[in-house]
């Protein structure tokens, strides 16, 4: 059994114009266009193989643990010197989400509308947002998905339908 050698696959920028000027082109060509396509394929199958056996480590939180982690954030949180807050582990949910919540209620649409409909004062911090949701939740004992949005949107609410400008 004879081995031949494998026909050189030429890059687009080797092929002189006009392309395939003999029988023989068509047959490197083809065995390059071949060679492309079992290399996709595989790519194709070792990304799907990979999605399969990694675990699906993505998890949500209910609102009723988000509560609680907005609790330990108002209970155990403590100021440092420098102005900065030490936030406990079990507290860190709760702060990155409201963090988001606050980036969040500063965008407005076209008419200058706020998208969330929060118009907090400029000066409000990040544990006055903790502080508030946690004080709303407590007294209304209330479980909602979109909890913090809608307390902070009745605490701080913006005219209606004007542009916060």
């Amino acid at each position: 059994m004879s081995m031949r050698p494998r026909p050189y696959c030429p890059m687009v920028s080797d092929i002189p114009l006009p392309i395939l000027k003999s029988h023989a082109d068509f047959r490197v060509t083809d065995f390059c266009f071949m060679s492309l396509i079992m290399r996709s394929v595989w790519a194709v199958l070792l990304g799907a193989v990979v999605c399969l056996v990694l675990p699906n480590s993505a998890t949500s939180m209910t609102s009723g643990e988000l509560l609680r982690s907005c609790a330990e954030v108002v209970n155990k949180a403590r100021a440092k010197a420098n102005g900065e807050v030490d936030i406990p582990p079990s507290g860190l949910p709760c702060w990155y989400y409201l963090s988001a919540v606050q980036n969040m209620s500063v965008l407005e649409n076209l008419d200058g509308v706020r998208l969330l409909g929060i118009c907090a004062p400029p000066d409000t911090t990040l544990m006055d947002y903790v502080e508030i949701v946690v004080q709303k939740a407590q007294r209304k004992k209330c479980k909602s998905k979109t909890l913090a949005v809608t307390v902070l949107s009745q605490r701080f609410p913006c005219a209606s339908n004007a542009p916060s400008k």
